[in-house]
This record gives C-alpha cells, sequence and structure tokens, in this order.
C-alpha cells in the first residue's frame, strides 16, 4: 500500500479511538460471545448425609468444604491460607448437595449445635482428614457423617483490676500451630466464655481483648508454655 493510504488508516483507527467507538465495537464483540465460551468451568457435586448422635437425623447440619493453600514458613513451621469455600446446610432427611463446586481434591467438614465438628470419614484433624475428589460434571456421593456430641470448656477472661475485659475474643486448638481454631462466645458483663462442639481431646486455650496482649491457658504468653 501506498503511504498516503497507510496514514489514512492510521489516522480511521486513532479517530475510532479518541470518540470511544472502538471500545464499544470491543464491547459489541465480547457480549455477542457465548456465555460458555468466556466463563465455562469445570464443576461437579458432593452429595451425602449426616446423623448425629444415636444415628440420628440431622436436618440444619452445616456441610462445607475448602481447599486453603499451605505455605511453610522459616524453621519448617507449615501453615494454611484461606482459599476458595463452599457450604449448604442439610435437609428435612439429613441429605446435603454441594453443587457448583469446580473439579479438585477438598476436605470435608460437618458441624451442628451440640455436636463436635468432623471431617469427612470421622476424622477431628485438618492435616490427617482424607481428601475427597470432585471431577467435571460428576457426583462424588455417599460423603456421609455421624456426628458425635461435643464436649465445652469455660472460663473467665479477666483484665487489669480484675475486671471483665472489653471485646474479648477466646479460641480452642487442638495442636500448637493449628491453623483451625474453634472460637468461644464471650460475655462481657461478667467476663464468662464458653466453647463448644469441641471433639474429645486436649486443646490450648487462648485469649484476647480490646488493647490487651493475648494470653493462653495458664496465664502465659505463648503457645510454648501453654
Amino acid at each position: 500500500k501506498s503511504i498516503t493510504e497507510v496514514d489514512s488508516v492510521f489516522s480511521s483507527f486513532i479517530k475510532l479511538f479518541r470518540t470511544g467507538l472502538f471500545f464499544s465495537l470491543l464491547l459489541s464483540v465480547f457480549l455477542a460471545l457465548p456465555s460458555q465460551t468466556l466463563f465455562a468451568q469445570a464443576t461437579g457435586s458432593i452429595t451425602g448425609t449426616v446423623r448425629g448422635p444415636d444415628n440420628n437425623i440431622l436436618a440444619g447440619a452445616t456441610v462445607a468444604i475448602s481447599n486453603p493453600s499451605s505455605i511453610t514458613l522459616e524453621g519448617g513451621l507449615t501453615v494454611l491460607v484461606s482459599g476458595m469455600s463452599y457450604s449448604t446446610t442439610s435437609a428435612a432427611d439429613g441429605t446435603y448437595t454441594l453443587s457448583g463446586v469446580p473439579a479438585g481434591s477438598y476436605r470435608v467438614q460437618a458441624s451442628a449445635s451440640g455436636c463436635a465438628t468432623q471431617f469427612y470419614d470421622h476424622s477431628y484433624d485438618y492435616f490427617t482428614a482424607p481428601t475427597v475428589t470432585v471431577a467435571s460434571g460428576g457426583t462424588t456421593s455417599g460423603i456421609n457423617f455421624d456426628l458425635v456430641a461435643g464436649g465445652t470448656i469455660t472460663g473467665t477472661i479477666l483484665g487489669p483490676g480484675g475486671t471483665p475485659a472489653a471485646d474479648a475474643s477466646v479460641h480452642a486448638s487442638n495442636t500448637m500451630y493449628s491453623p483451625f481454631l474453634i472460637g468461644g462466645i464471650y460475655n462481657a458483663d461478667n467476663g464468662t466464655y464458653t466453647i463448644t462442639g469441641l471433639p474429645a481431646g486436649t486443646y490450648y486455650i487462648g485469649a484476647s481483648g480490646s488493647g490487651l496482649a493475648r494470653k493462653y491457658y495458664n496465664d502465659v504468653s505463648s503457645y510454648n508454655y501453654a
């Protein structure tokens, strides 16, 4: 092409760009594409039944999955950082369905009032719980739970002068570096707390309050001495 023709084409392009017609054209092409092409994602589902103590059907139990990423810190400590998660509740007959789950492997857990939170296959430890695989377009069935009654820990959180700590929070974890903490309910009026839904075992209890350093039972400032 001649220099004049090239200049003409270039000028036309610049004119479209300046007037915004260029972007309008791109948007029109984008919207014309099938949504399946733009946002397609391979997903599947997980199904199962939740039962409680005495093999009773549990309606309204929460079933959740997550696939957090693990990172190794200096010193070799491995911790988990949050990833995508999905949850649902069990129906009147105890069944549940987690749908639209991206294909992959997950740890599945179930929880209900008065029961100990449990990972699939009767596990209470995230790191040792088996993973459940979700295939594209498939249904992974038979992921059932038999929850048991959970234990309870109670105590008091006091601040300077022996008065109830303001805006306090408390949690229990069953290993020193567990990234999964079981939170408790705190009563600021009298400083008491209650942590429920605990599987049988031993726990580290940590608490903190507004403007106060975190402490662990029994009046120590580090997990290493709790």
